[in-house]
């Protein structure tokens, strides 16, 4: 079930960061975590939001490990009477016709990165049900070629409007192969 409580999103951003950890070592992309000092509390599903970064990083440290720079930033800072979470790499970039539909299940681009990747494209999907169901904001700023920046923007607890509704609906199957 959808459990929101007033927490410390700082904390619990770089605890699901730290179990990122070995893959990002292995793949040889440092992740920094860089928490603004004294945010207010925000509410949140604890349960909801380390998957969120874990996919959020996890995708960021896989199309960087082919990148020229390699490194991943993760920030969470205040942003106007919100507070927001930003993934940001140096990676290969998203193109500009993949954007749209890089939230949809299942879907994966036909670029050379994404065949030669591990994923099945559920994790940004995931992300995005999660990202609304805490009535919270989700954009992407990329391009082929360049840095990619994944934004979350949570409402701060007092004016939370949240959508528990949106934790609870499954994601369609895949499509069964077709014999041919």
């Amino acid at each position: 079930p959808f459990a929101p409580l007033p927490g410390d999103l700082g904390a619990a951003v770089r605890d699901a960061v730290a179990l990122c950890a070995p893959g990002a070592e292995e793949a040889g992309v440092p992740v920094a975590v860089e928490v603004e000092a004294g945010l207010p509390v925000v509410r949140f599903d604890g349960a909801l939001v380390r998957p969120i970064v874990l996919n959020l990083v996890d995708n960021a440290v896989k199309y960087s490990a082919r990148a020229p720079v390699k490194d991943v930033r993760v920030s969470v800072r205040r942003d106007g009477d919100r507070v927001a979470l930003v993934v940001a790499d140096r990676g290969v970039g998203i193109p500009v016709a993949d954007r749209k539909r890089v939230f949809e299940p299942f879907y994966r681009s036909g670029r050379e990165e994404t065949r030669t990747t591990r994923g099945v494209g559920l994790g940004l999907a995931l992300v995005e049900r999660y990202v609304r169901s805490h009535g919270a904001t989700l954009a992407l700023d990329s391009e082929e070629g360049r840095a990619a920046n994944r934004r979350v923007v949570l409402m701060l607890s007092r004016s939370a409007r949240l959508r528990p509704e949106l934790t609870s609906t499954p994601l369609p199957a895949a499509a069964e192969p077709q014999a041919g």
